[in-house]
């Protein structure tokens, strides 16, 4: 049985049926097409279902796209610019999910282009309820995106169930000023609900501005501190150091640059902290920045910091398989295919109980399955990448598109306590088949680095060896 619940400003359809069960689905969209033209929010009623169905994972997908600026202006599409989701209720207002869009300039990105951010808004599941509205906040300066917003609900029972959600600081605020941010990002005293058993600080921050000699807030690393009755609880990096791993490549534009905890074109990743506070307690609540002062300081923190209040855990042994990072044609695992060798996969613990083993069955569509059990380590509430060891099939299949699919079938040597969340499937391309020679050509900009060019390239065996390589290159020269 599937539910769809497809809303736009035009048009309810509504299909459902009267008996749902685990693993039933339901569709709810926002926005559709929406053209982002300039700095603004972007609302779009919606309706969600307001019965007691319990759901254990939503995921929100925000498709961007594009369109033709009319009469042809200088930027369409062309930079990166903060693109923020919220749910606004009649009570709240929260941030669902935050991204940057890409440096999509026409020569590399056509009109047909598009991208999907994907979010897990699981938490947010006593919010999903009846009529509310979806705000896009787009800060950008031109137009030429589009947006698409989906919600995917699979009903069943969450890991844990959500209590309250507290919403601190919300805003972009100015770092550097003589009027602190600590003026903005102030301490709440707040009290832990009766029946939780965890409290967990979600904080979004990304940086920007670029201040004259040290490029802050976007190019330079600062950090905050969380504190709960004024004892420190963590210390966070503003800091994104893999922007050149970026699965959504070539951009136009400075993609290539690490940035404040933010790349362009990718989802910006939410810091988790928990607070370790006591049911029914009353406590005091605070994030400070770095200090840092500049006689003409242009930068800012854009922030988004929730508490998030946990009951206990509904299963005590649990795995979920989230995602195959390979073999899949998915966009977001782009760096990490085709393959030759291991699939890769992301199991996350909705225990309460430590994984120790686990057992995965997993192979491709049309051929045998493999079996293989592995020791690790998973804490509850976390992830973990698990390779799996390759297949020989990868090295024979057609050049058409293959299906992979894995299944977890034992937890710490038994059956886990639900089944609905142990099997995945993906879509993939086998890869191609090169001949023996092959010519490698770059050409070399000006920009310098302990000198030598800021570029180069490395090609790797199956192992991680480097097999060729050229390095230390001259500016403005072109290699084959």
């Amino acid at each position: 049985m599937k539910g769809l619940f497809l809303l736009s400003s035009l048009l309810f359809c509504w299909a459902f049926s009267a008996i749902a069960s685990p693993g039933d689905t339901t569709i709810v969209q926002s926005h559709t097409n929406t053209q982002l033209s300039y700095y603004d929010n972007y609302d779009s009623p919606v309706v969600f279902s307001d019965t007691a169905t319990t759901y254990r994972n939503i995921t929100m997908t925000f498709t961007l796209g594009k369109y033709a600026c009319p009469g042809n202006p200088q930027y369409c599409a062309d930079w990166d610019y903060t693109v923020q989701v919220f749910l606004v209720t009649p009570d709240k207002t929260l941030e669902l999910g935050r991204f940057m869009t890409p440096y999509a300039g026409i020569s590399t990105f056509p009109l047909t282009w598009k991208h999907r951010y994907e979010f897990d808004v699981t938490d947010y599941a006593r919010y999903l309820k009846g009529n509310n509205s979806i705000r896009i906040l787009y800060m950008g300066y031109s137009g030429g995106f589009t947006a698409n917003v989906k919600f995917t609900a699979i009903e069943g029972t969450p890991p844990r169930n959500v209590l309250n959600i507290d919403r601190l600081w919300a805003g972009s605020f100015d770092y550097g000023k003589q009027i602190s941010i600590e003026n903005q990002v102030y301490a709440k005293s707040l009290q832990m609900p009766a029946g939780a058993e965890s409290a967990v600080l979600k904080m979004n921050v990304t940086g920007h501005g670029s201040n004259p000699g040290d490029l802050c807030s976007e190019f330079c690393s600062k950090y905050y501190q969380v504190k709960v009755n004024n004892a420190l609880v963590s210390q966070t990096d503003i800091w994104r150091s893999n922007c050149g791993y970026n699965n959504l490549y070539p951009q136009t534009g400075t993609w290539v640059y690490d940035r404040a905890n933010w790349c362009p074109g990718d989802v910006v990743q939410s810091n988790m902290h928990p607070l370790g506070v006591a049911a029914g307690s009353n406590y005091l609540v605070d994030v400070d920045f770095q200090a840092y002062q500049h006689a003409n300081a242009q930068s800012s923190y854009i922030v988004e910091g929730q508490v998030i209040y946990y009951g206990p855990y509904n299963f005590t042994t649990d795995a979920a398989l989230e995602n195959i990072i390979s073999p899949n044609n998915h966009e977001n695992f782009y760096r990490s295919n085709p393959v030759c060798e291991e699939a890769k996969i992301v199991v996350r613990n909705t225990g309460s109980e430590p994984i120790s083993t686990l057992g995965i069955e997993y192979g491709v569509t049309g051929f045998p399955m493999q079996t293989e059990t592995q020791s690790i380590s998973i804490l509850p509430g976390k992830s973990q990448e698990v390779s799996l060891p390759g297949l020989p099939e990868y090295l024979t299949l057609p050049n058409t598109l293959q299906t992979f699919s894995a299944r977890i079938i034992s937890v710490n040597g038994s059956a886990d306590n639900s089944s609905v969340n142990n099997e995945i499937t993906s879509e993939f391309t086998p890869m191609p088949v090169w001949p023996n020679n092959l010519i490698v050509r770059l050409a070399t900009n000006q920009a310098s680095f302990a000198g030598f060019n800021e570029s180069g390239w490395k090609i790797y065996d199956s192992a991680g060896n480097t097999v060729f390589a050229r390095t230390n290159n001259a500016n403005l020269t072109t290699y084959n």
